[in-house]
């Protein structure tokens, strides 16, 4: 649509989840969101000649798909990272798992499964699953 001061874009952004696989367990709902976006119409564009510029698909979708995964131990107030990776049995265990996400909207992180090990290593043996099930 276009008006004396603006061009505005309407259209409908909508997410559908899909289960995981094997199972009927969808752990979101769908929405559609309405969205509109509006520039100013600064210029008669019949007059002025425009000049696009090519952004190459490949750069835009890595700027805009850069996602930071972390995981840190924390205190029992969760105000700061726990200082030791050692726990004891019966020992209560803070994970705070969380994404930054720079261009992107807004998201959930969820925790499928988590294992102990005494070294680096998810394959390692002995291995003590706490998280399991997908969550």
């Amino acid at each position: 649509m276009m008006t004396e001061e603006e061009l505005v874009y309407t259209f409908a952004l909508t997410y559908t989840p899909v289960a995981f696989a094997g199972t009927p367990i969808i752990r979101t709902e769908g929405a559609v969101v309405g969205v509109q976006c509006h520039y100013q119409r600064l210029c008669n564009v019949s007059s002025n000649a425009l000049r696009p510029t090519w952004v190459p698909y490949a750069s835009t979708e890595v700027a805009e798909d850069v996602l930071v995964f972390s995981m840190n131990l924390m205190l029992d107030d969760w105000a700061n990272q726990r200082p030791s990776n050692v726990y004891y049995l019966g020992d209560t265990i803070n994970i705070e798992a969380s994404v930054k996400v720079y261009n992107h909207v807004p998201l959930r992180v969820f925790v499928d499964n988590c294992v102990a090990t005494q070294v680096p290593d998810v394959t390692s043996v002995p291995r003590y699953s706490f998280i399991e099930n997908h969550g």
